[in-house]
Order: structure tokens, then C-alpha cells, then sequence
């Protein structure tokens, strides 16, 4: 209510800004614009799940006002205000619902305040203030509440000795699953201090500091109180004036305190060097100490990279890794060696050939002094079109942690993602719907028992080949890689992972339309499987009247170690038809289906717009329907609504 009324009362003060810059010279407006709106919308759904059946069905009435206006005092450079506020209340039963669409967020509630002292001046300082209230829903199957409430200074301090920016930044947010009742709350604040000082064109020197503070309540009552402060020193020397060679060095240093204690210090240096004959170096050492409550870890690396350019068609490189671990829980040392080529040749009359080799090689040698060793911050990435396993064998499930890359936000099991054994080692999927995006990277803890002492090399040659035909209407390729351990050394090491990999496809490019089909089998003893895949993209503009688009993909996986099969198809369709300059259709369809383990779902969408603008009033007339069968429950929505614009 307090933000309803603020935004009220901004928009009043919006509307009197001319009549006070017509009665104060020392204030100007620069700008002002806004829309005024009113919109119908009705609905009928229906939920069908083994429990319960429910129906609804709705008319609500809703209306905005937006507004936006840049002002000044005296000068724009001495103090320029901007504002910019929206609110759309909503009136009727119901009204969380969000009409199911592709990327559509609703906005309720909006407040953007900017101000600026001293513009271009040495001392200048720059305010914010934010808050908005939308809907959304994600993936196409869960309604989610947002609302997000920021606000921030910051002083920037301009000298030629060295100039210092202040930062701070407070960000809550809130975040409501309408349909499962679950509520996380957000908060972020953070200091920076910026300085740097620059003693040459190619001598420059950085300090930053940061301060934060995490506080996280989220869903069944998991909470995380984090506050860290940093240290971050760069030095940057370059041997020329367009900075391509030269020397790097950074220090860091971190101290978290709350429910993920742990102090870490690193250090880093690099260098880059560009050699006679076309050659390239590139080497770095690192060091790091990170000590937590239950382990400590001081960690060596050195790296070295030379590369080589032998006229235009042939590129290799070699790379050596040297690392050293000292650990709670084990020593390990790695020894990395690595090599490749890649040729390229036009061949047959302007079709392009190319070929690439690479050679792996890992030594590595581990002392085990705990039986049962925590990993902390293992960065997973998540994605739907691969078999994702967790690094180490025998997982204690039980002790599994996710979160997201600051570590304050928790997952669910079973809610956001799922856990599966797969032999030694344990597979994480995402559950479409919950708080992980496709493609997003996750931290996992865990505790897992660890492999006996061993020393083994790990060797893997991997080999790709692309021909490119017809300027490039047809791209062929195929890769093939194998994995294998020689001079293994334990006395009961599990958990190896050798594999061959094959992998080709056709991708053709013939005007607007795009086609692959992809063949992969990955046999290996860990998590084997073979996967078909086809995709379709069409994408055209004709007689500057009709656009239209089309994606379509589908693939097959087959696990071969548990005899099961999954199915994944998209389509999506998009269709515009301009009228004449002032009208237009718009027609959007969308189809997913995807059978496999706990995760079967049939979702079919669609929408239908009409629009048309006459001088500064706009019209939208449109429906769309909605059709959900996913985990034993089953949404049928349609609606229809119609929106009526004003801009001024």
C-alpha cells in the first residue's frame, strides 16, 4: 500500500512539473511523455489432478498510467533528475494469473528515480531508487511474483594523482510461486571503493574493495546470513603502446563470514609475449590458500602455452599444467600436456576443408588422508540436452547441496532439480519449472568417499573434421575422440571414466531456412548413451508485409546402461502480418513434449493479437490458449482480452 501510494503521489508530481518550471526560473523540464491505458481481460481455467478438480472463470479490468519526465535545477550539469513511474492496478478475482505466453512479463508497479549532482565535474554524484512489481512465468509452467525494491549513490572523485569511486548498492527482492505457495526473500548490500592510478600509457595500478552482505530466506524455511569483504589489487605493465604484450599480476584476498565461513587468498601472475617466426607465449602462475572450517587447501599452478602460426592454413599450439595440491583430506599432484593442429585448405572451387587433431595427457598422483572429504563450490552446469554427472564417485546423497553462483540462493531436490545414480556417480537434471534456468551454472557441496592412494595417466586423442560445400549451403563434420588410462596404480581405484565418443551431423543453410540432423553415441562405462537430433529453423520477410518464423527441434536419448529412452521436441511458430502501417496480426504457437524420468510433460500455447493506432491511441484485441499436462496434473486456460492505449 505504502508503494501504491508513493507512485500516486510521483504521478501527481509529475503531472505539476510544468506549471512549477513555467513559475521558478531555476528550474527546467528537458522532457516529459507517458501512456494511459485500460484493459479487459476474460479467462476460464480448468485443473485436473489425481486429488482435485478445480475450475475458474474470471472478467477482470485493469488500467495503467506511465509517466516519464527528465528535469533540471539551474543547469542539467549542476543537478538532472529523472523520473519514471508506472502503476497498473487491477481490479476482479484471480488476477495473480498470468496470461501463459513466451517471454511475457506484467508489470504492476514501477518507480525509477535517478538523480545527478555535478555532472563532468570533478566530484560528481549519482542517485538511484527502484522498485517494480511484475509477473512472469517460467518455463511456461510456473506463475511466479516478483517485486524488487533497489536502491544506491555513488561519488565519483576526479584527480590526476588518482581518482576514487564509492559505491553502495541495497537490493531486495521477493519472489512468490503463486501455484505451490512458496516465498523467497532476498537481500543484497554492497560497498565498492575504486581507486587506480595510471604512471604511464602502459603502467597501470588498481585497488577495489568490496563489502557484502546475503541474507536469504527461501522455501521450507532454508536460510543463508553471509557478509565477505574483499581485497582486490591489479598491476598491469604492457611492453608496447597497443597493449598485446606485457605483464600481469592481481592479488586477492576474501573473508566470508556467516553459514559458508571460509578466508581465501590468491595470487596471480602472467605474462604474454609475442615471438620471432610468428610465435606466441603465454604463462601464468597461480596461488591459492583457502581455508574453511572443516578443511584447508593450498594450491600451486603453473602454465605455459606456445602457439604457432604457419601461414594461413595451418595453427598449432602446445600446453603444459603443472599442479600442486595440499589439502585436508588428500595430496595431489597433475601434470597436463596438451598439443594441437588445425588445417584449413579451400578446396574443389571455393569449399573449405578443416581439420583439427588434439592430444591430452594427465598425470596424476594422489595421497588419500580422509575416507569421506567435503567438496565445496563444484561449478556444474546444467543443461537439458546432455547427461550431467557430478565429479567425484559415491556421492553421499544425503549431504548434496545446490545453490546458485553466490551461494545464497538454495535449491530444492525434487523441486528445482533431481538426483540420480548413475553406477559410481551421481546425475543432476533440472526439473522444468523450478528456480534453475536451462544453461545456468550451479555450486554443489558434497561428501564423498574418496578413491584409495593412485597414480595413473589419463591420454585422449580427439580428431574433427568440417568440409563446407556450395558456399556454405551444406556443412558436413564429424568428430571422434577416446579416452583411456594407462600405468594405473592403487589399490582399489574406482570411478575411471574411459570412453569413445562419436559424434557427426549435416547442417544445411539455404536462404531463410536452416536444418541439422546430429548423431552421438558416448560409450563409456560411466553414464553411456546415444542420442539422434534434428532441428529446423525458417525465418522470412515477404513484400515487407509478412514475417514469419519457425523452430522446431527434437532428439532422442537412449541410456544404454538402463535400457531407458527420453524424448525432447520444441516447436515454435510466429507469424506477423502488417495490414498497413497502423495494423497489424500477430499469431504465436508453441509445442513442447518431453518424456523421461519424472519429468513427462505435453504443453501446447497459443496466441492470437490484433493491433491498430490511430495518431497517439493504440488498440490490442487478442486470446490465447493454454493447454498444460505435467506431473499428474492437467491446465486448460483460455482467455480473451482487449487493451485500449493513450500516449501523450
Amino acid at each position: 500500500m505504502r508503494i501504491s501510494k508513493s507512485i500516486s503521489l510521483v504521478i501527481i508530481l509529475l503531472l505539476s512539473l510544468k506549471t512549477m518550471a513555467q513559475q521558478e526560473r531555476f528550474f527546467g523540464i528537458r522532457s516529459y511523455s507517458g501512456e494511459i491505458g485500460i484493459s479487459t481481460l476474460f479467462k476460464k481455467q480448468q485443473s485436473i489432478s489425481p486429488a482435485i478438480t478445480d475450475y475458474q472463470e474470471s472478467t477482470t479490468v485493469s488500467g495503467g498510467l506511465l509517466l516519464n519526465a527528465q528535469s533540471y535545477v539551474w543547469t542539467p550539469k549542476f543537478f538532472l533528475f529523472d523520473v519514471s513511474a508506472g502503476y497498473n492496478p487491477v481490479s476482479g478475482q484471480n488476477m495473480f494469473l498470468v496470461t501463459p505466453d513466451r517471454n511475457e512479463v506484467r508489470t504492476l508497479k514501477r518507480l525509477v528515480l535517478r538523480a545527478t549532482f555535478l555532472e563532468d565535474k570533478p566530484i560528481s554524484l549519482h542517485l538511484f531508487k527502484n522498485y517494480n512489481e511484475n509477473f512472469t512465468k517460467r518455463d511456461l509452467l510456473t506463475d511466479v511474483k516478483n517485486m524488487g525494491d533497489a536502491m544506491g549513490a555513488s561519488l565519483k572523485i576526479s584527480n590526476r594523482l588518482s581518482p576514487i569511486v564509492v559505491d553502495y548498492r541495497e537490493n531486495n527482492w521477493k519472489q512468490e510461486e503463486i501455484e505451490k505457495d512458496r516465498v523467497s526473500n532476498n537481500t543484497h548490500r554492497a560497498l565498492w571503493v575504486k581507486t587506480e592510478r595510471s604512471f604511464s600509457q602502459t603502467n597501470r595500478l588498481t585497488l577495489d574493495y568490496h563489502h557484502n552482505e546475503y541474507k536469504y530466506h527461501g522455501f521450507e524455511l532454508t536460510k543463508t546470513n553471509n557478509t565477505n569483504d574483499m581485497v582486490d589489487i591489479n598491476h598491469s605493465f604492457f611492453f608496447d603502446t597497443l597493449k598485446t604484450q606485457g605483464l600481469r599480476s592481481k592479488v586477492n584476498f576474501i573473508d566470508q563470514r556467516g553459514n559458508q565461513s571460509f578466508q581465501r587468498a590468491q595470487v596471480f601472475e602472467s605474462v604474454n609475449l609475442n615471438l620471432p617466426s610468428n610465435f606466441n607465449l603465454t604463462g601464468n602462475y597461480q596461488y591459492s590458500r583457502n581455508v574453511r572450517p572443516v578443511s584447508t587447501l593450498n594450491m600451486h599452478t603453473a602454465k605455459a602455452q606456445v602457439n604457432h602460426q604457419l601461414y594461413a592454413s595451418l595453427k598449432s599450439s602446445v600446453y603444459v599444467e603443472y599442479t600442486k595440491i595440499k589439502q585436508t583430506a588428500f595430496d595431489e599432484r597433475d601434470f597436463r600436456f596438451s598439443g594441437s593442429l588445425r588445417y584449413t585448405k579451400r578446396i574443389l572451387g571455393g569449399n573449405t576443408l578443416n581439420i583439427n587433431y588434439s592430444y591430452f595427457r594427465l598425470g596424476q598422483k594422489v595421497d588419500r588422508k580422509q575416507v569421506m572429504p567435503h567438496v565445496f563450490d563444484e561449478e556444474v552446469t546444467i543443461s537439458d540436452n546432455e547427461i550431467v554427472l557430478i565429479d567425484n564417485p559415491f556421492v553421499d546423497l544425503n549431504t548434496v547441496v545446490v545453490t546458485d553462483l553466490t551461494g545464497v540462493t538454495r535449491y530444492l531436490p525434487n523441486i528445482d532439480y533431481l538426483l540420480f545414480e548413475s553406477g559410481e556417480f551421481v546425475e543432476i537434471q533440472r526439473i522444468p519449472g523450478g528456480l534453475i534456468a536451462e544453461g545456468s551454472i550451479v555450486l554443489v557441496d558434497y561428501v564423498h568417499q574418496q578413491n584409495a592412494d593412485h597414480r595413473f595417466a589419463l591420454i585422449r586423442h580427439s580428431v574433427e573434421t568440417e568440409v563446407i560445400l556450395f558456399n556454405r549451403l551444406i556443412r558436413l563434420y564429424a568428430r571422434a575422440s577416446k579416452q583411456k588410462y594407462n600405468h594405473i596404480e592403487s589399490s582399489g581405484l574406482v570411478g575411471l571414466r574411459p570412453f569413445r565418443d562419436l559424434n557427426y551431423g549435416a547442417i544445411f543453410n539455404y536462404g531463410f531456412l536452416t536444418g541439422e540432423i546430429e548423431y552421438r553415441l558416448f560409450d563409456s562405462s560411466i553414464g553411456p548413451y546415444r542420442m539422434l537430433g534434428y532441428q529446423l529453423q525458417a525465418s522470412e520477410t515477404l513484400a515487407k508485409r509478412l514475417l514469419f518464423s519457425l523452430i522446431a527441434s527434437r532428439k532422442k536419448f537412449q541410456r544404454l546402461d538402463q535400457e531407458s529412452t527420453e524424448f525432447y521436441m520444441d516447436v515454435y511458430g510466429g507469424l506477423t502480418y502488417k495490414i498497413n502501417p497502423r495494423s497489424k496480426v500477430d499469431v504465436n504457437i508453441g509445442y513442447r513434449n518431453q518424456q523421461g524420468r519424472l519429468l513427462d510433460l505435453d504443453l501446447f500455447t497459443a496466441r492470437l493479437q490484433y493491433s491498430v493506432s490511430f495518431r497517439l491511441i493504440s488498440m490490442n484485441v487478442g486470446g490465447s490458449i493454454y493447454r498444460r499436462d505435467y506431473l499428474e496434473e492437467a491446465i486448460d486456460y483460455n482467455n480473451f482480452y482487449v487493451q485500449l492505449m493513450r500516449r501523450f
